[in-house]
């Protein structure tokens, strides 16, 4: 029994890295904690600088929008109802203001506004990814 104890410490000790041996089971958790900290840390400092630089980008560039969408057919609704939609990403405000504008003047109603959907009428798994829309019929 003691040989199969020791087979199994020293195949241990083998995947286990030489700086992680010496330490308590207290510290490994430390050390895993502490890095899961800066993994948080990074991709929140990344998520700003996108929002940041998304709003940057928005703004330069709020006078040279083109109004294009793409007319959707509901398929669950009887007489196939449809949807004229126009996608967007959560920081382009301008973008927003300049599709809600277009659709007032040419449907002559507000639009709506919701995540942004798949051609199969399914949530997008894309964050930040926000759609317009009217029913048109």
């Amino acid at each position: 029994m003691d040989e199969l104890q020791n087979l199994i410490s020293d195949k241990l000790q083998v995947l286990i890295p030489d700086y992680l041996q010496n330490l308590l089971p207290f510290d490994v958790i430390i050390l895993l904690i502490s890095t899961l900290i800066k993994f948080l840390i990074y991709g929140v400092i990344f998520i700003v600088l996108l929002f940041t630089l998304g709003f940057i980008i928005d703004f330069l560039k709020k006078d040279k929008y083109v109004f294009k969408g793409y007319l959707r057919t509901l398929a669950n609704t009887i007489g196939g109802g449809e949807e004229f939609v126009c996608n967007y990403w959560v920081w382009q405000r301008n973008k927003k203001k300049y599709y809600g504008s277009n659709f007032k003047k040419k449907y002559g109603v507000l639009p709506y506004s919701r995540r942004a959907r798949n051609k199969k009428y399914t949530r997008s798994i894309i964050p930040f990814r926000k759609e317009l829309y009217v029913v048109v019929r």
